[in-house]
């Protein structure tokens, strides 16, 4: 009986992670400008990402999230040069590291072997590369 209540504890618990994550995916993509909210990457999945239903939706938009990054380290690249770009290569392969170690913390209840644990680690990764390309453009 604890087991149970353990596993519909977790259950709650990440369900409320999941629903702040996609109302401060809200509140970020409505602090962006039209252009950035409205590009091809996010129009072409034709998928809300403020609302994946499945774990096929929510790596869709983690694959324009991770392309919208690209396109914004690669246009800060061509501004930077010497230390200063050695030290935004450095801070990117951590940055990375860093996402993907707190949305595996995160999203930890819920084994990635399953569809709702990979939906849930996607959603977080999205949220987060959403997050560092703002980051970036700024």
């Amino acid at each position: 009986m604890k087991k149970e209540t353990f596993s519909l504890f977790s259950i709650t618990i990440m369900t409320l992670i999941c629903v702040s994550e996609m109302l401060l995916n809200s509140a970020a993509r409505s602090q962006t400008s039209p252009e950035k909210s409205t590009s091809p990457s996010w129009i072409a999945q034709n998928v809300n990402c403020e609302d994946t239903n499945n774990v096929t939706e929510a790596n869709q938009c983690l694959s324009a999230a991770d392309s919208e990054l690209n396109q914004a380290y690669k246009q800060l690249m061509k501004k930077v040069t010497g230390e200063e770009r050695q030290k935004l290569i450095i801070a990117e392969k951590a940055w990375i590291k860093y996402r993907d170690t707190n949305c595996a913390f995160r999203t930890h209840n819920f084994p990635l072997s399953t569809s709702m644990g990979r939906q849930f680690y996607f959603v977080c990764q999205t949220r987060l590369t959403r997050e560092r390309t703002m980051e970036l453009r700024r």
